[in-house]
């Protein structure tokens, strides 16, 4: 099912500063160039990486459980999420199709229908027994104990959903685009989107709320993160031309993210979930 959302566009102003390059050796076992998700343990003290061909990095806290290495995939993997006890985590493919690992349960996929446009990524529930997973053009698909607030589905967009994140309490969720527009569904707060700073772009990569969810940031594929309601400003980071930051990956619990670029390259800032350790190469040449 899905229903239509709105979008609201309030000025917030930006503030950032510029530092420059945390390049770091690639570890063995990891990938590169084919960076396709990550995702926090919701204890705040690890992460998860995965490529499109399903390869999961574990980090820190963050307990390996599993991948997909060597196995024939229908569509390439996109991101995936964790369970509520950090103990198991799903993937989650272009189709839809759904893949647990550890205590993670099953509780649906698309991989069976034929979709409009592909799903691009996924949120687990505050219980870790149901999920959501949103499509590119805002279509939402609930499962499990994971409900339905509204989706972009049935909306013209001028961009690309790239990214979602829920609420706290799981009653809710924001959409971004690639041009940094936020839908809200549920109790999820708007609080301001990049479009009402006077920004126009195209080349949003994702988002990242703060642990009471009175704000978030938006982060382009160059590093500049725009941040809206409480979320803290940090150093500018400026990514490679040839290596753009792919996603935000936020701290359930304290202020902070790392920026995942391509290559698998990261940066942390503020408090990041987990100690700073590369799963790529900063090393690319543009």
């Amino acid at each position: 099912m899905r229903a239509g959302g709105r979008a609201l566009s309030v000025a917030v102003l930006v503030c950032s500063a510029f530092v420059g390059l945390v390049a770091a050796a690639q570890p063995a076992g990891a990938f590169s160039n084919t960076y396709a998700g990550a995702w926090a343990r919701p204890q705040g003290d690890g992460a998860w990486y995965v490529s499109s061909s399903g390869h999961v990095i574990a980090r820190d806290a963050a307990p390996f459980l599993g991948d997909l290495t060597g196995r024939a995939l229908a569509r390439p993997i996109v991101g995936g999420t964790s369970t509520a006890t950090g103990r198991g985590y799903w993937l989650v493919g272009s189709d839809g199709g759904v893949f647990s690992f550890g205590d993670a349960g099953f509780y649906g996929s698309t991989g069976n229908r034929r979709l409009t446009q592909p799903v691009v990524g996924m949120v687990s529930t505050g219980s870790g027994k149901g999920y959501w997973l949103v499509a590119s053009d805002g279509g939402v698909f609930a499962f499990g104990d994971a409900g339905f607030y509204g989706s972009t589905g049935n909306k013209k967009l001028a961009q690309p959903i790239v990214g979602m994140a829920r609420t706290h309490t799981s009653t809710g969720y924001w959409l971004v685009a690639r041009d940094g527009g936020v839908f809200t569904f549920g109790n999820a707060r708007f609080r301001g989107s990049v479009p009402g700073t006077g920004a126009q772009v195209s080349s949003v990569a994702g988002m990242g709320v703060t642990p009471n969810d009175l704000g978030y940031w938006i982060v382009r594929g160059d590093g500049l993160v725009y941040h809206f309601g409480n979320a803290l400003s940090f150093l500018r980071y400026v990514a490679p031309r040839c290596d753009p930051v792919k996603t935000l990956v936020y701290n359930p619990v304290r202020q902070g993210y790392y920026l995942v670029l391509r290559s698998g390259a990261i940066r942390p800032q503020g408090s990041p979930p987990g100690r700073f350790r590369a799963i790529g190469t900063a090393q690319f040449r543009c």
